[in-house]
């Protein structure tokens, strides 16, 4: 795992986001990622070749990394859409519970989507999350 965020990891992927330039008697390899070109690596090329060969091996490595992690957010996210399921389909749970339950796993959801999930009108969803903190 880099320390790339994923934002940065995506400009990385892209190779119209590096260069590589000749200093006149080396090459050096540059990436943009915050709107300016930055020297990348601290190696000096004597050749194009050999520079260009390290900048195809990392695409491929980053673009592996960013699969990797966008595979890894989208299994948080069905684990998390599974778990609302359960509570929503849960009998033994109050509504006002299962509401207060739906809102602390994702506190993203609208108060329309929670009434949609819970067949319940916007406003008491309101009111219970209201009420609860």
């Amino acid at each position: 795992m880099t320390s790339w965020s994923n934002k940065e990891l995506n400009l990385l992927c892209d190779p119209d986001n590096h260069k590589i330039v000749s200093d006149g008697y080396d090459y050096r390899w540059y990436h943009k990622l915050k709107g300016k070109w930055e020297m990348h690596s601290i190696e000096v090329f004597e050749d194009f070749n050999r520079a260009y060969s390290w900048l195809h091996y990392w695409l491929v490595e980053w673009d592996k990394e960013l699969a990797t992690r966008r595979l890894a957010e989208l299994r948080k996210k069905k684990s998390l859409e599974r778990k609302i399921r359960v509570i929503c389909e849960d009998q033994e749970y109050s509504t006002f519970m299962k509401v207060i339950e739906v809102h602390k796993l994702n506190p993203n959801l609208t108060h329309i989507e929670i009434a949609l999930m819970l067949n319940l009108s916007k406003q008491l969803v309101g009111r219970y999350i209201k009420v609860a903190a």
